[in-house]
C-alpha cells in the first residue's frame, strides 16, 4: 500500500496564535479557541520572548525562508497585531493573517503592505461577500498573494457554494475545507480527524473530490514523497481526505525547524503538543526562553494529524 515515505520543506516556521478570543461564535470552532478564557499577553512580552527566541537559537535567522502565521481566535482583533506584523517584517519574515477578514478596510488599507499572504476565511453563518470582496481588491492592487479558505458548514452548505461561486470571479487560489470531528475526552480516539459526521453522502463526496480552485498558484512550499517514488506539492485537504496522516514511527522536525505559541499560551513544536516538544507557557512565565530540539521529535502517536500547520512541518518514514 502506496504511503508518505517524507514530507520536505526548507522553511522556519512560527504558528502564532496570537489570542483565543474571536467576535464570531461558529458551533465548530471549539471553545477555548474563541472564549477569552486565556489572560492576555502584551505586545511588548510577545517581542522580549521572540527577540531572546532569535538570540537562543542564531541558527533561525540563518534560514533562507521564514514564515510566521498568525492566527487565532481572531487575530486583527488583538490590540497590538500591527507590531507584531511590523516585528516579524523587519526580522525577513513571510507573513500570513489567517482571518475571518472581519476588520474594517481601513485595517486592511493600513496593514495589507506587510503581509505577504492574506487567508481569508469565510464562514457561510457570518461572513459578507461584499466586505470581502473589497478586501481582495485591497490586497490585489498592492500585488499581495491572497486566498479563500471556505468552512464548508454543512448547516449553511449552499451559501458555502455560493460563495465559491462568487470569489471566481477574483482569480484567486479558493480552498474547501471541511469540518472535522471535535474530539471529546473518553471518545474513540480512531475517530479523531474525520469529517464531522452530520456531513450526508454528497457532501462527503464532494470534500473528497475538491480539495481547491487554481492549484497552480502553490499556497504550501512542501513536497510529499510517496513510497512508490512519486512526488507531488502538498495539498494539507487532499492528504485529510485520503487519509494518508498517520505519522507514527517517523521522525518529525517538531521543535527543530518549527515552534507553535497555542491559545493558552503553550510553546511547543507543533499544534498537537507532542509531549517531547513543549517548551513552557508564556502566560504562566512570562520572561520563558527556550532552546529548539537538535533533531525534532520521533512521532508515537496513533491519532491522525489533520493540522495543516502540523502537516507542512518536514517528517520522514523511519521503517
Amino acid at each position: 500500500m502506496n504511503k508518505i515515505q517524507s514530507i520536505i520543506n526548507d522553511e522556519f516556521k512560527i504558528n502564532f496564535m496570537v489570542l483565543n478570543k474571536c467576535n464570531y461564535n461558529c458551533k465548530y470552532c471549539s471553545d477555548h479557541l474563541k472564549n477569552g478564557s486565556t489572560p492576555p499577553i502584551t505586545v511588548k512580552e510577545y517581542i522580549n520572548f521572540f527577540n531572546n527566541l532569535f538570540i537562543d537559537n542564531p541558527e533561525i535567522l540563518l534560514y533562507d525562508k521564514k514564515t510566521i502565521t498568525f492566527t487565532g481566535g481572531e487575530p486583527s482583533i488583538y490590540e497590538g497585531i500591527e507590531l507584531l506584523i511590523q516585528f516579524f517584517k523587519d526580522n525577513n519574515f513571510k507573513t500570513i493573517m489567517v482571518t475571518n477578514g472581519s476588520a474594517k478596510e481601513d485595517f486592511w488599507q493600513k496593514n495589507i503592505s506587510n503581509i505577504d499572504l492574506l487567508t481569508l476565511s469565510f464562514h457561510p453563518r457570518y461572513a459578507n461577500y461584499k466586505h470581502f470582496a473589497n478586501i481582495i481588491n485591497i490586497a490585489k492592487s498592492q500585488n499581495k498573494n491572497v486566498s479563500v479558505h471556505l468552512l464548508m458548514d454543512h448547516e449553511h452548505w449552499d451559501r458555502a457554494l455560493e460563495a465559491a461561486e462568487y470569489f471566481k470571479q477574483f482569480d484567486i487560489r479558493i480552498n474547501y475545507k471541511g469540518i472535522l470531528i471535535k474530539h471529546k475526552k473518553g471518545q474513540d480516539n480512531s475517530k479523531k480527524g474525520g469529517y464531522d459526521e452530520q456531513y450526508n453522502e454528497t457532501q462527503l463526496q464532494f470534500l473528497k473530490e475538491n480539495f481547491s480552485i487554481n492549484e497552480d498558484e502553490a499556497t504550501f512550499n512542501a513536497k510529499v514523497n510517496y513510497t512508490d517514488g512519486t512526488t507531488e506539492e502538498l495539498n494539507p485537504q487532499k492528504l485529510i481526505s485520503s487519509e494518508l496522516i498517520r505519522f507514527a514511527g517517523y521522525q518529525c522536525n517538531a521543535g527543530k525547524s518549527s515552534i507553535v505559541i497555542k491559545d493558552d499560551g503553550t510553546v511547543c513544536g507543533s499544534a498537537c503538543k507532542i509531549t517531547e516538544a513543549i517548551f513552557g507557557n508564556l502566560v504562566k512565565d512570562r520572561n520563558l526562553r527556550i532552546k529548539l530540539l537538535k533533531n525534532g521529535v520521533t512521532c508515537w502517536k496513533s491519532n491522525k494529524c489533520v493540522c495543516i500547520y502540523d502537516l507542512q512541518i518536514p517528517k520522514k518514514l523511519l521503517n
